[in-house]
């Protein structure tokens, strides 16, 4: 018997079936950045962003947190057919670090979550793309063909969800998984310790339990070195300054004496502050990585956050890099591990 999609009953289920029928037929949409030619119409009416020719989050700070800060500007969306895109070129980048690369990728994930799209041009320098391709900027991405580019094993990414309160079974395998693998890496079968596990879940947990921000994902990226193992952890949330709490005192105090948000940061990591969720065990986390650093569990430990850079190693080099307000929301820290660390944390 031939249904009547006249009748109430039927006119949606087939409603149903149309939509669906629609969406199955629309092209798939790539997860990631896909390498293009940029249009060059778009570039004159300054609808591209380009990535200064120091592309080193290290050593060019400045430069790199006013490209990231156009990246997450709404100004800088192409808006084609009602679908959002990000045009980004890469052409004139000459030198670019590992920590960029993994808060690049971050930025493309939050824009991803928002249902934008992006695209962009690889750099011209040879030596420059080479560094890319090895340590996975590419990984997850095509090229103008369509194509994904391959995986390497000289890196990896870890993604982890914030705002459910603690570590999951899941992440902390992802941890203990980690640790093993670097400890196998830098010391050829020495096996793990607890402390150092310990550690890398203190650095991890500190950004999972934060959850009023609008990325609900932070990122761990690990590069092997030669006798090293990098770290590049990325949270693009409120950032350390945002979500510290400080009493009344405390603020009458820094105000009478001038102190700058270099000071406050430090006075962060040396335990003088809570969070502002005013939870017992909140707090905690920052004096906790900076104890790690102090006893040699981890070396070269540097933390950026809120224009602000904060060398633990080079104090000389710490220094706040911008006037504007939040020029860089969110934090990213970079820590290095090398033999001595492990024979470190057993000693102790």
């Amino acid at each position: 018997m031939k249904k009547l999609y006249t009748t109430k009953k039927y006119k949606s289920r087939h409603n149903r079936l149309c939509r669906l029928l629609q969406r199955r037929s629309r092209p798939k949409r790539r997860k990631y950045i896909v390498i293009v030619n940029v249009d060059r119409q778009k570039d004159k009416m300054g609808l591209v962003i380009d990535a200064p020719e120091n592309c080193s989050f290290v050593e060019s700070t400045n430069d790199c947190a006013c490209f990231f800060n156009k990246l997450r500007l709404s100004e800088s969306l192409w808006i084609v057919n009602r679908r959002k895109f990000l045009y980004v070129s890469l052409s004139n980048v000459k030198n670019i670090d590992f920590h960029a690369i993994v808060t690049f990728l971050s930025i493309i994930d939050e824009m991803k979550s928002r249902g934008i799209n992006t695209r962009g041009e690889l750099p011209k320098d040879l030596n420059c793309r080479r560094f890319l391709v090895v340590f996975r900027l590419l990984s997850k991405m095509y090229d103008e063909n369509g194509k994904k580019f391959q995986n390497t094993s000289k890196s990896e990414l870890m993604y982890f969800e914030k705002g459910e309160g603690k570590l999951t079974v899941s992440q902390m395998e992802m941890i203990s998984n980690c640790v093993e693998h670097t400890c196998k890496y830098l010391t050829g079968g020495l096996s793990s310790n607890t402390s150092l596990k310990s550690m890398l879940k203190e650095i991890c947990g500190n950004s999972i339990e934060w959850s009023n921000s609008h990325n609900k994902k932070w990122q761990l990226g690990i590069m092997y070195g030669n006798n090293e193992v990098v770290f590049t952890a990325v949270d693009l949330g409120k950032g350390i300054l945002d979500t510290i709490y400080r009493k009344h005192s405390q603020l009458i105090k820094e105000f009478f004496f001038n102190d700058d948000r270099l000071t406050i940061l430090k006075n962060a990591f040396n335990k003088k502050y809570g969070s502002n969720t005013q939870e017992e065990n909140r707090g905690k986390g920052l004096p906790g990585i900076k104890n790690c650093c102090d006893d040699g569990y981890i070396q070269e430990l540097l933390v950026i956050t809120n224009n602000v850079r904060l060398d633990f190693v080079n104090p000389n080099k710490s220094l706040i890099f911008a006037t504007e307000k939040n020029l860089f929301k969110g934090t990213m820290y970079r820590w290095v591990l090398r033999k001595e660390c492990f024979f470190n944390s057993i000693d102790n």
